[in-house]
């Protein structure tokens, strides 16, 4: 059993002289969604629904990833400045942002370079300095699989392929070789949320990043793995639009 269809208009806007297609759905405050390394906009799937009851939701696929995979080569240390790029063509002057693993670490890059464009910040197991060798990181994907939902499998193979092996390595190298962001100078208020069954990026950098940001909080999800918003996505929305709101979410 495939992820549920996003049920959101497909839009698109030229950033550079090149098109980039977005999905966007409901009202209130904008809030985008930035996917981790070999995914797409589809692992939201299970989320969309309640964030866009309160917000305006957008997805994108970074560059050379799902819908993206054939518009430019992803490259980490740009993914900041074209993400930038991109809310600056739609007008959109601040936001929410929410990242997932290596969508993280482009949303931390983000509010570094520009905090103007930065309301409130939530972060996903962070892909944030991590040293491990690529096989190091296949094993922990490998034991990562335990936890997932199995509708996850299918759309793991398929976004993979779609992105191809050249992308999916090179973007995970640099992801390995990057420099942790000075995250002590984002004062945006921040979420920071890990399964506590992760085996990608451990819950020990959660806990360092909690220490070091701040304006953060430290949300853990029992039982869920690197995907805490497929594994727990009830959990995982409810405390999300809560900490939109402004309300004390985690420790």
């Amino acid at each position: 059993m495939l992820l549920p269809r996003l049920n959101l208009e497909t839009h698109e806007v030229a950033v550079r002289g090149r098109p980039v297609r977005y999905h966007a759905g409901g009202d209130g405050p904008p809030i985008i969604l930035i996917h981790g390394l070999s995914a797409s906009s589809t692992w939201w799937a299970h989320n969309v629904e309640e964030l866009t009851r309160e917000h305006r939701v957008y997805l994108f696929d970074l560059p050379g990833f799902g819908s993206m995979r054939r518009h430019n080569r992803f490259v980490l240390a740009e993914s900041a400045v074209w993400l930038a790029s991109v809310m600056a063509e739609l007008g959109m002057p601040r936001a929410d942002l929410l990242g997932h693993s290596m969508g993280g670490v482009v949303v931390l890059g983000l509010a570094a370079a520009h905090p103007e464009l930065i309301r409130r910040l939530v972060l996903v197991a962070p892909a944030v300095g991590l040293k491990n060798s690529a096989l190091v990181q296949l094993m922990a994907l490998a034991a990562e699989a335990r936890y997932s939902r199995p509708a996850l499998f299918p759309v793991m193979v398929r976004d993979a392929l779609r992105a191809g092996p050249f992308t999916i390595v090179r973007a995970g190298r640099e992801l390995l070789m990057a420099e942790k962001p000075v995250v002590d100078s984002i004062h945006a208020p921040t979420l920071l949320v890990w399964g506590d069954r992760d085996a990608v990026v451990p819950v020990s950098v959660g806990r360092t990043l909690r220490s070091e940001m701040p304006i953060s909080r430290l949300l853990l999800l029992h039982g869920a793995g690197h995907v805490p918003f497929l594994d727990r996505p009830d959990e995982f929305n409810k405390s999300v639009l809560e900490f939109l709101r402004g309300c004390e979410v985690g420790t």
